[in-house]
């Protein structure tokens, strides 16, 4: 692979990475990890190429972290784990209180 394009697809997959893991939008973060691997085979290529031993342990530790995090992001979920679920009371509290508020502020 030309060495100016696999310079850019380490900086585009690094970069689109952190901007997902560090977004506000859940299924953004989610999605994130999936980016880091698939550039892992870019980083990967560039120390072989660039006879970097140091860089490959790195590039190894980052994949493993990647795959930790994908996990984390994917895997199943038990019941336990899940938040709960407002009852129907709390809803028509809230939406009681929403209301009476809208009232309020046009009065």
């Amino acid at each position: 692979m030309r060495p100016d394009i696999l310079q850019a697809l380490l900086a585009i997959f690094g970069v689109v990475y952190v901007l997902m893991a560090g977004g506000h939008n859940p299924t953004t973060r989610k999605w994130a990890p999936i980016v880091g691997l698939a550039g892992q085979p870019f980083w990967a290529m560039f120390a072989w190429s660039a006879g970097a031993w140091g860089l490959g342990i790195t590039v190894s530790m980052f994949t493993a972290a990647y795959l930790a995090s994908a996990w984390q992001q994917w895997r199943p979920r038990r019941p336990e784990e899940l938040p709960p679920e407002p009852d129907a009371f709390e809803n028509l509290i809230r939406a009681l209180d929403r209301h009476a508020t809208k009232k309020d502020a046009h009065s």
